[in-house]
């Protein structure tokens, strides 16, 4: 290059890096330093702005890997970090402390999709170094993460298991083949030295985008419409990590895994430049973001030595991380100004909140009752908003630019500097495709019979006596005389369907996975298959009621209440701690514990209310404990005890099965960090202990937006599960695409199912 334009070109590049935020200047070097035409002008300039002595940035503490930054201790590092620590060696190991010591610059590593040469150290990231490399044949720029597996941690028994293991399972691919970008950075080679401690992962360039931790430092506290739209990326490649299925770099087939390392700093932020296609995102622009996740444990929790006892890595673990983050974007950071973690069990800083969105994050956070899954929480999340809203300003699964070639952020400083970059871009940088947005869902189709069911005759399962067996075949709910199944025959005669019953929602899901049944039809499990398929058909919920005496109604239960009840009380109610109304600000009346017969109910109010213990049994000489009847003569003996006996009785049932009747009052129930919720409404407000339940039959309804966003928190979802197994049947799909036709909709919502929508 000449003197005069490599002169202006370097006071280009001093002048870019003096406007950018400290925390996002090594990014955007190695950025720039991937085009071999900027490379001599930038290292004339790399000592002014990353000098070796600099002072490395501080650990992250809030990491969930914070235990590793002094992890090392047989090695008494002199920096107080090996993986940090600069100090130069000519042997591969530190004279000082032994450890292994950083690549050199200009240092080869050899894979067998070519040599990699290392540029430069960048940082630690988790348990491993981080290095701006180029693949020596293509020129392309890459990241290289070097992994130790040291000494004094692993004998050579334990390295070469470990060595082995990661050459087996760092890496992903769908194992369909198909090419599907999930923004999921996954290593594109897997190197492990034979002959030192050290493992390598070969990335392309899009490690090299700033982490959303460097991002949130430079833009500060981000608006909730913006954390919603993050969030919401996140959890769509979550969804697609929790149950598709996976193929290993060994071959071997993985259905479904957790993330198991989500934080700020393992997901990968850049924006969209209609001229330059993805680039690192600016603070004070209002760009479109594409999210990447990066560092799953399946690969990172690899090198942490044997003695490290490692958190569970599990889908909740995960969606709990989701809030964790969604938490920390509305806040601008981790901790306070004094360095104090920011809790989520203050108040203080939920004030600028909007309540909907505050209850889902302590869902996703698991300090009200948790989301299932990602695709619940994700749904749950559109649900706050309009769908086109977020979705259109959130980025989707849009296809790449094919060509992985830099993409580069400068700003248009000087003619040359406009030159040299129209030049570059032009020859070598494709345009990337605008981002896809997320099209409204097509409307369900009308009719059943719109619907193509497969030919012959399939069984599916639900559970004895549960909602679903209870809807399908209870005559009356829809019509005199009329059962669901048979409006469902009459709509599709096509369709042959054999009910066969299970004890327990546990078992109706084993019955899918043993081949004995088709689909089952049962409440959303709290543990999800990732081998199977759960499509929500409707809404369902258990109401807690106490009796609604008409005769006595001032002097009951729910006016002395107040219409409502602490989930906290009613879990020690349940957990026999309580023994009389009195403790809970009512009358002087002994509490009698009730519970249906359903197991189905039963199992759903074990999980969600005693987390997962079981009802208190009836002691055959004191009475004490709970009685169990159908759901019916349970309502009436809740009513009878009241009346006659002067006892306060409490009871359970789905609300598909108790509305409509005046026998009990279904109480509103109360969260730590909400208000109560009332699953029943008139048409303008929720009922209250002085509407006339009897008089007033056909002027109330179930409250259909509480039970749809699970504000009420023993809302279920009704689900269709199958297999996703491309050899079975598809009936199971076909079936839930009949139930979800508009008016399969209306079918359920006439039995006393919420439908999905109205």
């Amino acid at each position: 290059m000449l003197p005069i334009i490599s002169s202006i070109q370097q006071r280009i590049f001093n002048s870019y890096f003096r406007q950018s935020p400290a925390e996002l200047r090594q990014a955007r070097f190695d950025r720039l330093y991937t085009v071999a035409l900027f490379r001599p002008d930038l290292d004339a300039i790399r000592s002014q702005w990353f000098p070796p002595e600099s002072v490395q940035p501080e650990l992250d503490k809030s990491s969930s890997h914070s235990i590793f930054d002094s992890i090392y201790q047989q090695y008494r590092c002199t920096q107080g970090d090996p993986l940090r620590c600069r100090e130069t060696s000519k042997t591969l190991h530190c004279e000082t402390c032994k450890f292994p010591t950083q690549l050199p610059q200009q240092s080869r590593i050899a894979g067998q999709l070519g040599q990699y040469q290392i540029e430069h150290w960048i940082d630690r990231q988790g348990m491993a170094r981080v290095y701006a490399a180029t693949q020596t044949e293509t020129k392309q720029a890459i990241a290289l993460k070097e992994y130790i597996f040291p000494d004094q941690y692993f004998n050579s028994t334990d390295r070469y298991r470990q060595k082995d293991t990661f050459k087996r399972l760092s890496g992903l691919t769908l194992a369909d083949g198909r090419s599907r970008d999930a923004r999921l950075l996954c290593p594109i080679e897997t190197i492990a030295d034979p002959t030192t401690e050290r493992c390598y992962l070969i990335f392309d360039d899009r490690y090299h985008f700033p982490t959303l931790k460097a991002y949130l430092s430079e833009t500060g506290a981000m608006p909730a419409k913006l954390v919603q739209q993050i969030l919401n990326q996140i959890l769509q490649t979550l969804e697609l990590l929790h149950v598709q299925r996976f193929r290993l770099p060994a071959g071997q087939l993985q259905a479904g895994m957790a993330h198991g390392n989500l934080r700020l700093d393992t997901i990968r932020v850049a924006q969209q430049d209609d001229s330059l296609g993805l680039i690192p995102p600016t603070a004070h622009a209002s760009p479109t973001l594409f999210l990447y996740l990066s560092d799953l444990a399946l690969w990172e929790d690899l090198s942490v030595p044997p003695f490290i006892k490692l958190p569970p890595r599990t889908v909740a673990s995960d969606l709990v991380a989701v809030g964790q983050i969604g938490f920390y974007l509305l806040l601008g950071g981790q901790f306070d100004a004094a360095g104090k973690p920011f809790d989520p069990g203050s108040p203080e800083h939920w004030m600028n909140v909007e309540p909907a969105f505050k209850h889902w994050l302590l869902r996703s956070l698991e300090m009200e009752s948790p989301f299932e899954s990602a695709a619940i929480a994700r749904q749950a999340l559109l649900d706050l908003a309009s769908e086109q809203q977020i979705a259109k300003a959130s980025a989707q699964l849009a296809p790449e630019p094919k060509d992985r070639m830099p993409k580069l952020a400068l700003p248009l400083l000087g003619l040359v500097g406009v030159v040299a970059l129209g030049v570059m871009a032009w020859r070598f940088l494709p345009k990337a495709e605008s981002a896809a947005t997320q099209s409204p869902e097509a409307p369900a189709p009308c009719c059943i019979n719109a619907v193509s069911i497969p030919q012959g005759q399939f069984k599916y399962t639900a559970v004895k006596n549960g909602t679903w067996s209870y809807v399908l075949q209870q005559p009356d709910l829809i019509e005199q005389g009329q059962t669901l199944e048979a409006k469902l025959k009459a709509a599709q005669p096509k369709l042959q369907l054999a009910l066969e019953l299970s004890d327990s929602i546990d078992q109706a899901v084993q019955k899918v996975q043993a081949r004995t049944v088709d689909f089952a039809i049962v409440p959303l499990p709290p543990n999800q298959s990732a081998d199977l398929e759960y499509q929500a058909i409707a809404y369902d919920g258990l109401a807690v009621v106490v009796a609604f005496s008409y005769v006595e109604r001032q002097q009951g239960l729910p006016s002395q209440l107040n219409g409502q009840l602490h989930f906290d009380q009613l879990k020690q109610i349940y957990q026999a701690r309580v023994s009389n109304w009195q403790e809970l600000g009512g009358s002087a009346l002994p509490i009698k514990l009730y519970a249906p017969t359903d197991v189905e109910a039963v199992q759903l109010f074990e999980n969600r209310v005693l987390q997962g213990k079981k009802l208190p049994s009836q002691d055959a000489i004191s009475g004490q404990g709970v009685t169990q009847q159908s759901h019916f003569p349970m309502l009436r003996s809740i009513l009878r005890d009241f009346e006659e006996g002067r006892t306060g009785g409490i009871g359970f049932a789905p609300l598909s099965k108790v509305f409509g009747q005046c026998a009990v009052y279904p109480l509103a129930l109360q969260t730590k960090e909400h208000k109560a919720i009332q699953l029943l409404k008139l048409p303008q407000e929720p009922i209250r202990p002085s509407t006339d339940l009897c008089n007033q039959k056909g002027s109330y309804s179930a409250n259909r937006e509480v039970m749809r966003s699970q504000q009420y928190p023993l809302t279920y979802p009704i689900v269709v599960i199958y297999s996703k197994d491309n050899d079975r049947s598809k009936i199971g799909a076909k079936f839930a695409e009949i139930l979800k036709t508009q008016e399969g909709q209306k079918l359920l919502a006439q039995t006393g199912l919420v439908p999905l929508q109205d």
